[in-house]
């Protein structure tokens, strides 16, 4: 089984566990906003101190070289642009063979992804399917960019300090089908996040 650097990054609380980043040397971190990933290079179209590239990420290409990063981070950032297929296409291109790809987005039934009016897409546990070998969509062939899929969680991947969520959080991700279609209208998680690898 492949590595999974998802929950040592994401830990406790929704806290960013640094020594986890420091197995990696590259570090992108795509719409950084105003938190970056410590010890990254930071893209956003908004200028401030933590943003070390200010580009609008709807732009193509991106101002980045072929195969510079080891770690991308998308920390709820999909939602915010116009075309997913050609933005993980970029990642593909300026990520290393065996880079990691760190992806956060709201889960398509929790409130905040419809409050945020720039949000543009909505997501479900199997959304990034199409990019992923050996899924069913991946031979839609939408995109030239190929990833294997490291992990997937329904809310954060990291540990649960409360006993029940962390046992709810368990149960669900065993049956992302059944909880998406059913449990979730009860019980619906934050998020959904995905750890995918680069094929090259």
């Amino acid at each position: 089984m492949t590595k999974q650097y998802a929950p040592l990054i994401y830990d406790f609380d929704k806290k960013i566990s640094e020594s986890a980043l420091k197995n990696f040397k590259d570090i992108l971190d795509l719409g950084c906003g105003f938190r970056k990933f410590s010890g990254s290079v930071g893209v956003d179209k908004i200028e401030s101190e933590e943003v070390d590239i200010v580009w609008d990420l709807d732009r193509y290409p991106w101002p980045l070289d072929n195969g510079s990063f080891d770690l991308i981070i998308l920390q709820h950032f999909l939602e915010h642009i116009d075309d997913i297929v050609k933005a993980m296409e970029e990642i593909y291109r300026v990520g290393r063979p065996g880079a990691r790809v760190m992806i956060q987005v709201p889960f398509f039934r929790n409130l905040d992804a419809f409050i945020d009016v720039t949000h543009k897409h909505f997501f479900t546990f199997h959304s990034m399917d199409y990019f992923i070998e050996g899924t069913k969509v991946f031979n839609f062939n939408y995109s030239k960019a190929e990833f294997e899929l490291a992990g997937a969680w329904l809310g954060w991947p990291g540990r649960s300090r409360n006993l029940i969520r962390g046992i709810l959080k368990r149960i669900i991700n065993r049956m992302p089908r059944f909880y998406e279609r059913y449990l979730s209208i009860v019980y619906p998680v934050k998020n959904i996040s995905w750890e995918l690898v680069v094929k090259k």
